[in-house]
């Protein structure tokens, strides 16, 4: 719905417009909530562990969505990239010296290149998310 008189309404939809649509494109941003088990407890202390419980799980959600924005690269997605890389930097190579130390060499080398493919790969999707 537009405002239909003056230019600074025009003005001032548009700019709200535009963050709209800007806070809208958000990726693999989940919330999820894990389950509880409560015990034979009074009602108040069921409702103190409730609320401590989802309220922290709610807020752990909540900043991953505000890091998923695409407005910012979505920082969350980045970071899920260079993890992936840092593991295969380790674990290649562990895994590879288990077995001998020619494939150990070769774990080296593939863990190396996966490390370089994912930061590239974060790095490029975040500047393609930047709007």
């Amino acid at each position: 719905m537009r405002p239909k008189d003056s230019s600074s309404n025009l003005l001032i939809y548009n700019i709200l417009n535009s963050f709209g649509v800007a806070l809208s494109k958000i990726s693999e941003s989940p919330i999820t909530f894990s389950h509880i088990i409560l015990y034979s407890q009074n009602i108040n202390q069921i409702k103190k562990q409730l609320a401590e419980t989802y309220w922290g799980q709610f807020t752990r959600g909540i900043f991953r969505v505000i890091g998923s924005i695409n407005v910012i690269g979505n920082p969350y997605s980045l970071g899920r990239y260079f993890v992936e890389g840092l593991v295969e930097v380790v674990d290649n190579p562990v895994q590879g010296f288990i077995k001998g130390p020619i494939e150990g060499t070769v774990g080296i080398i593939t863990g190396g290149v996966g490390l370089a493919r994912n930061v590239v790969a974060g790095t490029f999707n975040s500047f393609e998310l930047i709007s």
